[in-house]
């Protein structure tokens, strides 16, 4: 017998099935156990805990959990202990890499346990966690005002530890994951985030002219993000052995990131990380890029020594090949924009940061109405939904072209008069 069908006591649980907003099917287990575990006969509550891929996972999970009720296994020892020493031995059992284990060491460290690090795990309530979020909103707790994505970012780090602390039976249930913990939701993070500016087709051609004279060091840098959407990190990772010119249609495997480690007390590090998927991402290229990197390669040679373009040296590095710090980029980026307009009076450019440059190519692809799956493919989204959300404004642009479009060759065909009979050399 499978086990979605497997018998049950009535009111011992149950499955049910949900959607995520990219449309993935995850299941979800419902239960119930005593309130107090030391007395089998006192009221039960119900609990539940979400994310199973498979409806069978799902199943076994809840049959365990049952067992566990059954048993008496329904808390431990653990509740006894601060929200500090929880969280502190969840960071030392992550399996994540340096850089996600620095972020939720930061948020925990600044955001969290200041102010309910002493509180005992099994004592922490869902209004107590709306009134921590409200309070990093209004900057009331000894630190700068936190912005919605901020504050979302901390009740996510929360909300892992305490999920943690439910499956370790050390608390009857995940408090973050109640209406009354209130977090920023996902439109009130979506309306804060500040606009994204963005270069005109003229005003970026404009830039690469100009750089590739007045800034030849890093303008193939500046030509590599315009022409493939890049990010920062992954520019900055690129091996030679990445770029693959020989054949007709040249392109990119994009295999890492280079990404910086921030941990309190230490020097930054710069380490790769690879893809979630593990999976090598191919970006096509064009002539112009192509030039640009034999040109870079060149310049290196003859400054450096040939020993210099290795395979697995980087393409874009300090002269001792060690890798470039993030800042050292962004600094580049915005002298060269100040150097511009400082030549250019009668036309300035607005100013942008790099990652824009990431943004006006995907603007002025999706303007020039090429598809937005293959955009998506070529950012290297995980979804379509991502890809969507965050140029919904060009997108809606396009589909005003479109009706409009659309009016017209209504118009037009009004204007020609009825179908052809049938019969006529012109029907269909």
């Amino acid at each position: 017998m499978s086990a979605s069908k497997s018998r049950r006591r009535a009111g011992d649980g149950s499955v049910t099935e949900y959607l995520l907003a990219d449309g993935t099917t995850r299941w979800a287990i419902w239960w119930y156990e005593p309130i107090d575990p030391t007395d089998p006969g006192s009221h039960r509550r119900k609990r539940g805990k979400r994310g199973f891929a498979s409806q069978d996972g799902a199943y076994r999970a809840l049959r365990a959990k049952i067992a566990d009720v059954d048993a008496g296994r329904t808390l431990t020892r653990t509740s006894e202990v601060s929200f500090g020493e929880y969280a502190a031995a969840w960071l030392t059992s992550k399996r994540v890499s340096p850089s996600t284990l620095a972020h939720y060491e930061r948020y925990l460290r600044l955001h969290v346990l200041p102010h309910l690090g002493q509180v005992p795990l099994a004592k922490i309530t869902p209004t107590m966690l709306s009134g921590h979020y409200a309070n990093l909103q209004a900057g009331q707790l000894g630190r700068p005002p936190l912005g919605p994505n901020s504050v979302k970012k901390v009740h996510n780090v929360l909300h892992q530890v305490l999920e943690a602390a439910f499956d370790d039976g050390a608390v009857h249930r995940n408090v973050a994951d109640h209406p009354r913990a209130n977090p920023p939701t996902a439109r009130e993070v979506r309306e804060a985030k500040p606009q994204m500016t963005v270069w005109t087709p003229r005003q970026l051609a404009a830039f690469l002219t100009w750089a590739r004279e007045h800034d030849p060091e890093y303008w193939p840098m500046w030509e590599l993000y315009a022409r493939t959407g890049m990010r920062r990190g992954e520019a900055i990772g690129l091996l030679w052995l990445n770029l693959e010119f020989a054949g007709p249609a040249p392109f990119i495997s994009k295999r890492s990131s280079m990404v910086e480690v921030k941990a309190k007390g230490r020097q930054v590090e710069r380490v790769p990380r690879l893809p979630k998927n593990g999976e090598t991402h191919r970006i096509p290229v064009d002539q112009q890029v192509v030039t640009a990197m034999r040109i870079h390669r060149d310049r290196i040679g003859k400054t450096r020594g040939f020993a210099a373009l290795g395979p697995d040296a980087l393409v874009f590095s300090r002269p001792d090949g060690s890798p470039l710090r993030g800042d050292t980029v962004w600094d580049r980026f915005n002298s060269a924009q100040r150097r511009y307009n400082q030549t250019h009076p009668e036309t300035p450019l607005p100013r942008i940061k790099v990652h824009e440059m990431r943004h006006t190519h995907a603007t002025i692809l999706l303007a020039g109405r090429e598809n937005p799956r293959y955009v998506q493919d070529r950012l290297g989204h995980k979804s379509i939904a991502i890809t969507m959300d965050i140029y919904s404004h060009v997108l809606s642009d396009a589909q005003a072209e479109t009706a409009a479009t659309f009016a017209g060759l209504l118009e037009c065909a009004a204007a020609a008069g009825p179908e052809p009979e049938s019969g006529s050399p012109l029907a269909w």
